[in-house]
């Protein structure tokens, strides 16, 4: 009885180590499951609500080209178009891993740039330095203060948006 009672333990400390090892492979599949379901669920949404902030950024940009006070002249209540980007960037990105926030900052740049194009194609290749400051008066003044004015007296609801752009996938 000796002899198969050590076999018997034997075999059950093997089945043991077994159970264990199955349980932490379980276990490990578990937690990089929960991992990679803690990422944004809507990352185009929140890379659009980042290049709005792009886009008006380089609208301010573009048209100091013309008039240097242009960034002053269009400020809001946060400040300058670059003080706006700065205040969405950490809304956006706050409690994003960072290639995710990498990912979504790439959409936004992309976006913005497809907006810049458009822009452009808007500016008369003939006498553009005219063609550009008329832009900026108009079009570019109405990019810029639409944009912080929508943030601003929206906010709560830009916020809500966000928050529900970052709800993890289940």
């Amino acid at each position: 009885m000796g002899a198969g009672t050590k076999r018997t333990s034997e075999s059950g400390r093997c089945n043991s180590s077994r159970r264990v090892a199955r349980l932490f492979s379980i276990g490990s599949t578990v937690l990089v499951l929960q991992v990679a379901s803690s990422m944004a669920s809507d990352m185009d949404a929140l890379s659009k609500m980042l290049a709005s902030a792009f886009i008006a950024d380089q609208t301010v940009f573009m048209c100091t080209f013309e008039n240097t006070a242009f960034a002053t002249q269009t400020a809001g209540g946060r400040g300058t178009s670059r003080d706006y980007l700065e205040h969405v960037k950490k809304e956006v990105l706050n409690d994003i891993p960072l290639q995710e926030a990498r990912q979504i900052i790439v959409g936004a740049a992309n976006i913005a740039r497809a907006a810049g194009h458009s822009q452009i194609k808007e500016i008369s290749p003939n006498d553009s330095n005219v063609a550009l400051r008329n832009w900026c008066e108009s079009e570019g003044v109405r990019i810029v203060r639409d944009f912080m004015a929508k943030h601003d007296v929206e906010h709560e609801k830009f916020l809500r948006e966000v928050a529900e752009a970052k709800r993890p996938l289940m």
